[in-house]
This record gives structure tokens, C-alpha cells and sequence, in this order.
């Protein structure tokens, strides 16, 4: 089993995702370094793909989503991650009610309705 943490930031009932290899969209997700808390490797990839500093602000497991990668399990640990006001991160924010299923790489693909609510 692998676990991959995921930052999920908001904005104005938006959420900033990322064109993944697969031309699908994705929020910043990772799997931790050894003895790198779930919150930190969210708050990590986060500050890495925006650009931004970032903060992990709350776990969100009723968003926890698993799924098959080939062979492995994968746990996805969703974390809400939150960068200062006057920030402009890179990726684009999207309203997550637009998309589809078929648009979102996993495991966001399961958790997609969830999403939008936060959002």
C-alpha cells in the first residue's frame, strides 16, 4: 500500500488544479518522504507546484479515496492548504461543478461531488 497526500486549495468556490501527464486535471499530491508527515508532504508538493508558500490548514478525511495504481493500493490523505491573500499561485483554478469525472486524474475522479461542496 502506498499513501499520497493531496493539497486541495479554494478560492472564491474554485479549487487550483494541475494538467497532470495524462492531459487530465489533478490538485498537488505526492508521496512523503521517509518520516515526512502526511500534512507536510501536502503542504510541500503544494509550495512546489504553486510557487507559493503554503499552510496546511485541516485534514479532510472524509475525502480519504483509494484506488489501484498497476499492482499497488493507493490511499490518498486530502489535505486543505492555504496560501497568503495577496498570493498568486501557478495552475488554474476551476469551478470543480464544470467538470466531469472523465477530466479529473484519480483518485479526485471519486471525490469530485465532495469537492465542489467544499469549494
Amino acid at each position: 500500500m502506498i499513501e499520497v497526500s493531496g493539497g486541495l486549495l479554494f478560492d472564491d468556490g474554485k479549487v487550483l488544479m494541475f494538467e497532470k501527464e495524462d492531459d487530465k486535471l489533478g490538485v498537488p499530491q505526492t508521496k512523503g518522504e521517509h518520516g515526512e508527515l502526511s500534512a507536510d508532504a501536502a503542504e510541500r508538493v503544494s509550495e512546489e507546484l504553486t510557487g507559493c508558500e503554503c499552510e496546511t490548514y485541516k485534514y479532510r478525511g472524509g475525502l480519504k479515496a483509494t484506488f489501484e495504481d498497476g499492482d499497488e493500493k493507493v490511499v490518498w490523505q486530502p489535505f486543505v492548504v492555504e496560501t497568503p491573500e495577496d498570493a498568486e499561485p501557478d495552475g488554474q483554478w476551476v469551478d470543480p461543478e464544470e467538470l466531469s469525472e472523465e477530466e479529473v486524474a484519480e483518485p479526485l475522479d471519486q471525490v469530485l461531488e465532495d469537492v465542489a461542496d467544499l469549494a
